[in-house]
């Protein structure tokens, strides 16, 4: 048994989309699918994986524009997660209209996450953190015995989420990587939103954020 971890780089922001799954379950989920999905469709059919559900760390537009044709590919009913908090974000349009994007909303969450809930992906249950700051519902999804999370924008390799956008709140953003990352074992591997993977160990030792004595708001923009 052994959990498949695929990363597309997908829209003009270059999101990390990833699709997991369970390879004795066949069981599947997308993680924030971005802009034009056809790759992931099109693995899905190859590795004739059965899609569970969709799964987004938080409302914003680049990280759920490709959910409604994603859900529209398969002829069968898809579930959408979201925290709870998340959901006015998401229905407004996830600031799609401040950048200038249309996105296709036709396919909408359908379950509303709350802290610390736990979701099975086949035979690999993941924890639903709270990790607010970025925005009001980001979560993290993790995995302890796969030593994986999927952090969305709330930490990158050698930075962290932006705050300046609807929700955000900086220090609410460095509190949730404290409590909530950075407790993670030294070898836990962090799937951001965008850029490269990352450990908690290289976090701690490279993140500049994470290694200034006060770090301030407004210095990552």
């Amino acid at each position: 048994m052994t959990l498949q971890i695929d990363k597309f780089i997908l829209g003009p922001l270059e999101n990390n989309t990833y699709l997991i799954s369970d390879s004795q379950t066949r069981q599947a989920v997308v993680i924030d699918p971005s802009f034009n999905v056809a790759e992931v469709i099109d693995k899905i059919g190859q590795e004739k994986l059965t899609l569970q559900a969709v799964w987004l760390t938080h409302g914003h537009f680049d990280h759920f524009a490709g959910a409604s044709q994603l859900i529209r590919s398969v002829s069968y009913p898809v579930d959408m997660l979201i925290h709870e908090r998340d959901f006015d974000l998401w229905q407004d349009g996830g600031e799609a209209g401040m950048a200038g994007c249309v996105v296709d909303m036709s396919a909408s969450p359908n379950v509303l996450l709350q802290d610390d809930q736990s979701i099975t992906l086949g035979a690999y249950t993941f924890k639903v953190l709270p990790t607010p700051g970025h925005t009001r519902g980001h979560v993290t999804y993790y995995d302890a015995e796969e030593a994986v999370a999927f952090c969305g924008d709330l930490i990158f390799r050698y930075s962290i989420g932006r705050t300046d956008l609807n929700g955000g709140d900086f220090f609410a953003l460095m509190n949730s990587i404290r409590t909530h990352i950075l407790t993670m074992p030294p070898d836990t591997i962090l799937h951001s939103g965008h850029g490269e993977n990352s450990t908690i160990r290289e976090q701690i030792q490279s993140n500049p954020f994470l290694t200034l004595q006060n770090p301030q708001p407004g210095s990552h923009e």
